[in-house]
Order: C-alpha cells, then structure tokens, then sequence
C-alpha cells in the first residue's frame, strides 16, 4: 500500500528537519509531487527567515532557483545537490511548490549531555549562527595542524595484580556469605542495621549479638538480596570491602517490580561518604558501576545499601551481583585485547598509511593522542565548518579520537601495561572535522557540511574511513534523510563510513540515523564489566540501541567495546567537566567514557587496521569480512544469548576479520546510486507476525531458523553467568545468517502486519525477574494509524541529533 507522507507543523520555535516535499512514488525518479494546496495546508511557514536546505537535481538548477524567489545562498552541497539557504516565509513557500526540489529544514543537533543552561528552544540560539552562515558562505573552513604531546605519569612498578569478588547471593542466610579476606574483597558478613519504627510488627526477641538475623523486611531468597515493603524496619544493610591501592571498581544490579511508589530513593554509601541515590521506579532494572579510587588506601571500608523512606506493601526492591573488582592495570584499556587487534599489532600491522575523519566537537590540541612513536604528528589535517576555532572545548571529539589511535599507554600501576599502546590503530592518521560547538550543539547543514568537506579531501589524505558518533531519531525512511543521503554517498565513493547504534537502548527500534542506514557498519556497544580476568561477565551494555530499522533491517551490524573505555582529552572540555567523576585516577586528563560513541572509534581503528593489512577492500568487502568473523554471544546450551537486533553479528575480531575469506561479498554501490536517484529503495528481511513477533526471511521467502522469535532471556542472567568461559563463541553464524543483510525492492506491504506492527510484547520479552510480564509490554508502538498520522508522526517535538556518550559506565 502507497503512502504519502507530508510535513506539518514546522516552526522556527523546533525547526526539525522535516521533509517539505516527499516522493509521491518511492519507485519512480521524479521529484516530490506533492500540490502547492497540500503544502500550504500542513506546512505553516516559518516566522522568520530559517535555514533551509534546498535539494535539486543538480546544483545550478538549485541555485538558480534559490536566486530567483530571492534567497540567500549559504553553502553549496555537492555531495548530495543541495545548498544551504536562508529563506523568508515567502521565498520558502515558493520553493516548496517547485516539484522539482526538495526541501529541508534545518535541524538542530545536540550532544547527549547538552547543558541545559545552553540550551533554547529558539534553534538559531542553540550555537554561534551567525559564525555558521558566516563560515560557510565564505568557504572558510578553518584548518589548523598543530598538536602537542603531553607525557602520562611514569609507571610505579608494581606487578600486575587483578582479583574480582561477587556476592550472588546463592546462600541464604546473611552469617553464610563467602569471606574472602584482606587484600582481597569481602571482610565481614552483611550486617543489618536494627533499628526500627515506632509501630514495628516483629517481636523482638532479637539476640543483640547476633548482627546478621535475617529480619523479615530484608532476605536473600531466589539469589536475591531483597527489601521487602510493609515493614517498619529500616532498609539498610551494610558489608565491608578492602580496597588496595589498585584501580578498583564497585557494581551491582538493581531491580524494582510495578509497585514501587515515588519519593523512594536507594542510597549507597562507602566509609562516610554517600556514593550515589538513586531515585526508584517501577519495573527498573538497572546496572551501576562506581570507582572507589577515593577510598583506595589498603583499608577496609563500609558499603552500604540503605532505602529512604517506608516500602508499603506490595512493594519490593531487588540487589544482585555485588562485585568488586580490582586491578593493578587501568580497567579503561580493555578493546585492543577484546577485539584481538594485539595478534595484528604484534605483527607489525598498526594501521600506518590509513586516515580516519572523525565528524566531531574538534581536535584538542594539547591531547598525546596526536603524536605517534616517531614523534610526527598524525593529525594531517584539523578543520571547522562553524567558526574559525577548531578546538575541542567539548572533549568528546579528541577521546574518540585517543581510543581509535593512541600510541602511549595509559596511565596503569602494570609494569606489563606501560610496554602496550592503547590506541587500536596507533599508526592511523587523522583528519578532524568539527561541527559540534564546545556544548555539543551544531544542525545538519554544519553535519552535511563536513560531510562534503570529507568528499572533497579523500585522496589528498588517503582518507579510507570516516566515524559519525552522533545520531538522531529518524523522522523518514533512510533514504530520504539528507544527511544519510549524504554518507550513502560517501560509501558510494570508496570511504567506510562507521556509525553509532544510539544510546537509548535496550528497547527495540531505538537505531540512531545515520546508523539506520543498511549500507554502513552500525556499532552498538559491549562492556567487560570491569572484570578483565572474567569473560564469562560480558555483556551488551544496557544504553546500546537495538534494531530493527523501520524498513526491515537488521541492525546493529557488530558489536565492540564501548563502556569505560579511557581516552585523552581536555579536561577543561564541556564534556569532561560534566562526567568528571569519570576521571582517571592517575592522571586527571584521561577519562573513562561509555557509549556507542566510544564502540565505534574502537571499530574505526580496528578498520584502519584490516584497510592497511589489504588496501585494495572496498567498503562492501571490509563489512562483509569484518560480519563474517564476529563471535555471536551464546549461552552455554548453545543458544543465542542476544537477538541479532541487540548484537548483530556479535562481538568483532579483527584479528580473524583480516584472515575471513567470506562469499556473497557482492558491490552494493550500484544500488546506493540507485536509492540517491530515487529509482528504487529496498526493504529488509524482518518481518513481523500476526501477533506481532518479529522473524527473518530467506531469500526463497522460507523462515529462517524455524520461525525464532529471538526471546532473549533473562538480562540478569546474561550479565552474570560467571563461568570460567567466554560467552563470545568463536563459530561464527555467517553462512547460517548471510540472510540479514538481503534486500528486496521496498514494498511496504508485504513486510508489515498493519493490525500488529511492531509489537514490543512479543519479541523483547527480557522474562522479567518480577515473572509479570515484559517490560516492554507498552503495546505497539508503531501500528498503522500511529505511524503515518501527518500530526503525530511528523511532530514539533524537538529531537535532537546526540553525541553518543552514556551518562553512566557500565
């Protein structure tokens, strides 16, 4: 069934990049057909002049036509025939009526960790405007080489050390739990603290020396340490640790069922600190992480588990997994070993000859990430589209940039780490691009900016691959956002472009733009659990967004490290100063960063890598062998420990990545000019059921793997198997699951149940630890009428376009 889709609503107050004019046919090459009358009727004009990006069929006639109502030209977008354009209300409505182009306005982009003291609805106020028309009109892309080394601090000596206790509550009384000693972790049992309301309903008959009773308001049952609400006991309950003087990290899981009322917050204490509150609602589940570097001085502390406030009955909180792991190596240096990019490093292979672009907040200059082992310097080139200061005053920008290259070690107090680059390709170059203001703020004309400055800058760099960590929430299918448009271009002409997933998972849908894009590498993000010596803990992070897209695909593609992963930056950055508690111990310019963001710089490097092994990959080969070795997480009876719609094709290896030999690699350029032209778009191999369970097709139209509908499992579970093996499972299910990646000629009709598209019940059914259902039991949130509605589907909701660093670590 065809599907016109109209913009309504559009305002200089949101100003979000809504199509003017979409295609009537999404199988024929003429432009939009949408009426003068229909336009004027569900596109208010602007109140004032707005930028816009116009898109013709070439970049005259669009220029012509801008001059002609009596437009400013701002910037000129070969890469996809577009021109930036500031226009009056008049001159928009003009070229709205033109069927022969395009309209886009300007959508405003921000980081994930906006300060909101920056922030206005008023999208010319969200960064320096004026600098943006300014800059670009003029073509004055600011380029600057300049970089400066900065040494870490000097190694103690010591040898490496790494231990890891967890409390998983398999006993069941609190006097029976496992003592590990000094030196080590655990050094006394759980001990509640008595006291109690005044209208207590316990007889107390309590034996006062007896401190680990297991009163009735607080349990261990069902591996669970559990607060149980209709009791006027205090919920506080508290264990000692000993903290060495090594990195030492603190974790535990958090859980509450539907009753939970508001104003209840857990509070976790250590000594005499209070380390976090946490504010409870119902049906969370959630995993923290905290760094005791505070209180690393050879000592015991107290950790303490205290609820605010009554639980009335019917109300129930859950902790599981209390872990407390320790290491003389710094935590954050973990995705070299973890992707395998060591064996090619040992080798000899480090990615020297490859440039990777970042499209970021800028290149702090002062960040060692800029020098490599000889001394030279490998930012070959340092541009901005939206003032004269390339300067990362952000810090998001140069960390992603660290991870990708670094070529010293890390800060560690591992005699054995300081011998180890950090960086994943510490021989790559870097050309950076800022279009991110130091609050994270910039719009998709600075975004398309950059992007036709990479086009133009390819073959004086050897620009091979190009990292977008940012994204949006997708407001039109893939092709006809014009900043996809734009990055479908650039792997057209020969660059690997690597995208986040988004952080606004573990619920399904949640892709970011550009990474919806079923031609480019997805990443979503994995972390260790901080538990280097364990893999049996690994896990995908709880923030990395799942798949499928909108049009049937498959998404994320792979996996790879992206929770606490320690890169140099500015620590005076926006960025920095916000998550400063992420700060490294030993040295206060390193931080600890998590995010999708972090996932795909570790994959840009690990491309860099493979490009340099065989320079002669097109983008489609490098995809192609980098899927087909991925280690899927299995659980230990064989089955998927995640969907493909959480993992992808699993964990990369890009060791086994570089050897991979694998078929049905075929070229999908020919497709992507196709898909710019409008000649034909594709749709995916997802489908849904009546009752709105997901499955893949084979490309005969058979079921793939007997109708699985991809039920997940318990996350808890997942997050702590705690077996002596890893989960990442060597085989890979290439040849089993090749089908992901097939396309068909886009009929919408074939691939969605109207009356249950999408329903969240079905598939993600994470079996609730609460056994009442899934905790995505929301109904669908994408059936027939919801979807396409002109009022709802096209809003006047800000969304913003997000630099994706998560605000916790995982």
């Amino acid at each position: 069934m065809k599907k016109v889709k109209h913009v309504t609503g559009i305002s200089t107050i949101t100003s979000i990049c809504l199509l003017a004019n979409l295609a009537g046919s999404l199988d024929k090459t003429t432009g939009a057909t949408t009426s003068k009358d229909n336009m004027e009727k569900h596109t208010p004009a602007p109140a004032d002049t707005t930028l816009y990006i116009v898109r013709a069929r070439d970049i005259d006639s669009g220029r012509s036509a801008i001059l002609n109502v009596g437009g400013e030209i701002i910037k000129e977008l070969s890469i996809i025939n577009a021109l930036g354009t500031q226009l009056t209300p008049a001159e928009y409505r003009l070229l709205a009526a033109m069927p022969e182009l395009t309209v886009f306005a300007d959508r405003p982009l921000a980081t994930a960790h906006n300060d909101n003291s920056h922030y206005t609805s008023n999208f010319k106020n969200l960064f320096n405007y004026r600098n943006l028309t300014n800059n670009l009109s003029n073509n004055s892309s600011k380029r600057n080489n300049n970089s400066t080394a900065i040494a870490t601090d000097t190694d103690t000596g010591s040898s490496c050390a790494r231990s890891v206790v967890n409390d998983s509550f398999e006993q069941g009384t609190f006097d029976s739990q496992q003592i590990s000693g000094a030196a080590i972790g655990w050094t006394s049992n759980w001990m509640i603290n008595k006291t109690k309301g005044n209208d207590d309903d316990d007889d107390d008959n309590d034996d006062d020396d007896n401190e680990y009773r297991d009163y009735h308001h607080i349990k261990i049952s069902d591996g669970k340490l559990r607060f149980i609400g209709g009791h006027s006991n205090q919920y506080d309950i508290a264990r000692n640790l000993y903290v060495s003087d090594d990195f030492a990290y603190f974790s535990f899981e958090l859980a509450t069922n539907d009753n939970i009322s508001p104003g209840r917050y857990l509070q976790i204490g250590a000594g005499h600190d209070l380390l976090d509150s946490i504010a409870l609602e119902p049906n969370m589940k959630v995993i923290r992480n905290y760094s005791l570097a505070h209180w690393n001085h050879n000592s015991a502390i107290e950790i303490d588990f205290k609820i605010s406030g009554k639980l009335y009955y019917g109300e129930e909180v859950q902790i599981d997994n209390v872990t407390l792991s320790q290491s003389s190596d710094n935590p954050g240096a973990y995705a070299a070993e973890m992707i395998n990019a060591r064996t090619l490093h040992n080798s000899g292979i480090d990615g020297t000859g490859i440039t990777i672009a970042f499209i970021d907040t800028g290149a702090w200059p002062g960040s060692s990430t800029f020098t490599k082992t000889d001394g030279s310097n490998r930012l070959l080139a340092n541009y901005s589209v939206i003032d004269n200061n390339t300067n990362d005053d952000n810090g998001h920008g140069t960390h992603l940039m660290s991870i990708a290259t670094q070529t010293l070690p890390v800060p560690s107090k591992c005699k054995e780490a300081d011998l180890l680059p950090s960086g994943i390709a510490p021989g790559a170059d870097l050309v950076s691009i800022k279009a991110f203001d130091q609050y994270g703020n910039g719009s998709y004309l600075s975004v398309l900016s950059a992007l036709d400055l990479i086009l133009q800058l390819k073959d004086n760099y050897n620009i091979r691959v190009v990292n977008l960590s940012f994204g949006a929430e997708p407001v039109s299918y893939y092709w006809d956002d014009p900043v996809n448009q734009a990055v479908m271009r650039l792997w057209a002409e020969g660059l690997v472009v690597v995208t986040s997933a988004g952080n606004s998972g573990p619920a399904p849908m949640t892709i970011t733009l550009p990474g919806n894009i079923p031609y480019v590498i997805t990443v979503s993000a994995m972390t260790d659990a901080f538990t280097l010596d364990h893999p049996g803990d690994d896990r995908m992070t709880q923030f990395s967004s799942a798949g499928p897209t909108i049009e049937g695909f498959v998404k994320p593609d792979l996996a790879a490290p992206g929770a606490h992963l320690i890169g140099h930056t500015n620590k005076y950055g926006q960025l920095s100063q916000q998550l400063n508690d992420y700060q490294d111990m030993l040295n206060d310019e390193y931080f600890l960063f998590s995010g999708t963001s972090q996932a795909t710089a570790v994959m840009s490097g690990a491309i860099a890598l493979m490009l340099q092994h065989n320079p002669a990959l097109s983008p489609d080969q490098v995809k192609c062998k980098l899927l087909s070795s991925a280690r899927p997480a299995m659980l230990a009876d064989g089955s998927y420990a995640y969907s493909p719609f959480r993992q992808g094709f699993g964990l990369a290896d890009i060791h086994q990545g570089v050897q991979a030999s694998p078929s049905n690699c075929a070229s999908k350029t020919q497709d992507i000019l196709d898909e710019l032209q409008g000649i034909k778009h594709f749709n995916g191999p997802v489908r849904s059921t009546d009752t709105g369970e997901f499955y893949l097709l084979n490309p005969n139209g058979s079921v793939w793997n007997e109708a699985s509908i991809w039920n997940e499992g318990s996350m808890w579970n997942e997050a702590s198997i705690w077996n002596e093996a890893s989960i990442w499972n060597e085989a890979s299910i290439w040849n089993e699951a090749s089908i992901w990646n097939e396309a068909s000629i886009w009929n919408e009709a074939s691939i969605w149940n109207e009356a249950s598209i999408w329903n969240e019940a079905s598939i993600w059914n994470e079996a609730s630890i609460w056994n009442e259902g899934s905790i995505w039991n929301d109904g669908s949130i994408w059936n027939d009428s919801a979807m396409w509605n002109e009022a709802s589907f096209w809003n006047e909701t800000y969304i913003p376009v997000s630099l994706l660093v998560a605000p916790t670590m995982e």
